[in-house]
């Protein structure tokens, strides 16, 4: 078995992640029946990226022992822009995107995202929004913090409170009330605003040679695109004021920079264990993800 380096892809949903997924198909030796995907790299080690879907970093397992470090990706957009294309994109039903297998929550979210004509009309009301963001509302609207944030040691991933060995008790990040720790399980992040430069260098990280001609092609493209209004937007930001604060704390240039420079340091370092067969150098030929990264949310009352 050559040695391995497994990549996890946490895909938010509406950031460009479905554009990232074709192109990691056309640089890969091998793909996967469901979203992964083998590139070999110059130095002979395969760059194992799986993705299986809509998943959060919390529903992928964490490192074996003795195995390798897994890098974990994720893919961000600005949170208002974000909330905006999820509603432009599940009101159509996602009839534009090119594999239709993918967008059955889509399509059942279509009729009761009708009557809205507009954006703004769709925010007015405030029952429904809760309701499309709630546990068994459309998975395109979960917060950002849900994506990205594994449980901290005494809460579970349901977020239910528990009491840790010292008697403290652990705390429920709040998305309404944004004051939560923002604690990230995130070593590498893609823009969408960046994607070419941020894949490029992701790439360059993991020492994959791209094509002279190399860009990321736009995959699920919206047909029509209701925006926000200006006076609408600043209730929008404060419905969203935890991802957006997370948000900048993952794309900011200064934090981002000192995030991928750890990250250079300990992925130069296990690839060159790899490359060299010694060290902690035992590939994984799969990763067993937990069925629900594949079942997203379907509920509709």
């Amino acid at each position: 078995m050559p040695p391995t380096l497994p990549v996890y892809l946490i895909h938010v949903p509406k950031t460009a992640g479905s554009a990232i997924k074709q192109t990691l198909k056309t640089l890969a030796t091998t793909s996967e029946a469901f979203e992964g995907w083998k590139v070999t790299n110059r130095d002979g080690v395969v760059v194992h990226f799986i993705a299986r879907g809509h998943c959060r970093v919390r529903d992928f397992p964490r490192p074996a022992r003795g195995g390798p470090r897994p890098l974990k990706v994720a893919t961000i957009r600005e949170p208002v822009e974000r909330f905006v294309s999820a509603f432009n994109f599940v009101r159509e039903g996602g009839k534009h995107h090119p594999n239709q297998g993918a967008v059955g929550q889509a399509r059942r979210w279509q009729k009761d995202l009708a009557p809205y004509d507009t954006f703004d009309a769709f925010f007015a009301d405030k029952r429904f929004v809760r309701r499309i963001m709630g546990p068994r509302g459309h998975t395109h609207f979960t917060h950002l913090m849900d994506w990205v944030q594994r449980p901290q040691p005494g809460q579970h991933a349901s977020g239910k409170r528990t009491r840790r060995r010292r008697g403290r008790r652990g705390q429920r990040p709040s998305a309404r009330s944004g004051r939560a720790p923002l604690v990230t399980d995130v070593d590498f992040v893609i823009r969408q605003t960046a994607v070419d430069a941020d894949f490029a260098r992701l790439c360059a990280l993991l020492r994959i040679d791209l094509p002279a001609s190399y860009t990321i092609k736009p995959f699920n493209v919206t047909g029509t695109k209701s925006p926000v209004s200006p006076e609408v937007r600043p209730a929008v930001e404060a419905l969203l004021k935890a991802d957006i604060r997370l948000y900048h704390t993952l794309a900011d240039d200064g934090p981002r920079e000192r995030r991928e420079r750890r990250t250079a340091a300990w992925v130069g370092r296990e690839l060159g264990r790899l490359g060299r067969g010694d060290g902690r150098s035992k590939g994984v030929a799969s990763v067993d993800v937990p069925p629900k990264c594949n079942r997203p949310r379907s509920g509709r009352r």
